[in-house]
């Protein structure tokens, strides 16, 4: 009986290193912002300002930004491959996503088109802004081997609450 249990507390001993996560080997460039995968183990790093930790605050409670339409960006999915999708809107600069994060972009009232743009394709939607308003979208997607897929889905702000504390804030526009 003892060498049955040394053996299984050996075996759950070996096993729990590979449950672990790996240390980065390089700490990201100032600029940028991380996130190690679990499949494939590895860090998959964006382009992003530092965001005061005022503002991420901010961003979770789905508060509007200004005087136009604020419409904040969800990228939590189950299937959500590793890749960075870009968000912009109009000829602003795009902001960068990676899986489990939030984005806020400021937009004017009327007509905007929002694009986003991954490597090997983009998508695009149409929506109309009006002053004062809070948009919560949740950005989608699927992928099999080498294609890749994305598009924005509107969601209630209360049925978005609930998942912003286990997302990133990567920044506004």
């Amino acid at each position: 009986m003892t060498r049955r249990a040394a053996a299984l507390g050996l075996a759950a001993v070996m096993l729990a290193g590979c449950a672990t996560l790996p240390e980065p080997t390089v700490a990201p460039l100032p600029g940028r912002i991380c996130q190690q995968q679990l499949k494939p183990r590895r860090l998959v790093c964006v382009d992003a300002p530092p965001v005061e930790p005022a503002r991420a605050a901010q961003a979770r409670t789905l508060a509007p930004m200004g005087p136009g339409s604020t419409v904040y960006i969800l990228r939590q999915h189950w299937s959500d491959d590793i890749k960075p999708v870009s968000v912009s809107a109009g000829a602003g600069a795009p902001l960068a996503t990676l899986p489990r994060s939030v984005v806020r972009l400021q937009l004017p009232p009327g007509e905007q088109l929002l694009r986003l743009q991954w490597q090997g394709g983009s998508y695009q939607l149409r929506l109309q802004a009006r002053a004062g308003e809070v948009r919560v979208l949740r950005l989608e997607g699927w992928v099999f081997w080498s294609l890749r897929e994305y598009w924005l889905t509107p969601m209630e702000a209360a049925e978005a609450r609930p998942l912003l504390n286990g997302l990133r804030f990567l920044g506004e526009r």
